[in-house]
């Protein structure tokens, strides 16, 4: 989950791009396509390929990406995962909002700075798509 209102500087510099050009800010699934666009173009400038099979080499090798959150992302070379942190988030109590966009107040982002993303995750032994 991604929220229009996380403090984070690309995200925020994404926020205001895509307020300005829509008069809205940008919901989560906004956010998806943008980073998967961004992801794709960073894949096939750097393998200087669009070769399916190196590609997925490419992001089998868990190369991070800028995801627009506190820190980067990467695909699981297993299971092909996006691995990122997650935030939990509230909904506003009636009258709490800014406007008709301001629902949600997001908590501290999980795990923690320290800690790795695999904790959040299932394990091979967990996930259906691994047997």
């Amino acid at each position: 989950m991604w929220y229009h209102t996380s403090d984070v500087p690309a995200s925020k510099t994404f926020v205001a791009n895509f307020t300005r050009k829509y008069g809205k800010p940008p919901e989560n699934h906004a956010w998806i396509e943008y980073v998967s666009l961004r992801m794709m173009a960073q894949a096939m400038n750097e393998s200087k390929s669009t070769d399916t099979d190196r590609l997925i080499a490419y992001f089998e090798k868990e190369t991070e990406f800028d995801i627009l959150k506190g820190r980067k992302g990467h695909f699981r070379s297993w299971d092909h995962q996006l691995m990122q942190e997650a935030y939990p988030f509230t909904v506003k109590a009636k009258g709490q909002a800014k406007d008709k966009w301001d629902t949600l107040e997001l908590g501290a982002a999980i795990p923690g700075p320290n800690e790795s993303l695999e904790t959040i995750a299932l394990t091979k032994e967990q996930n259906p798509c691994s047997m």
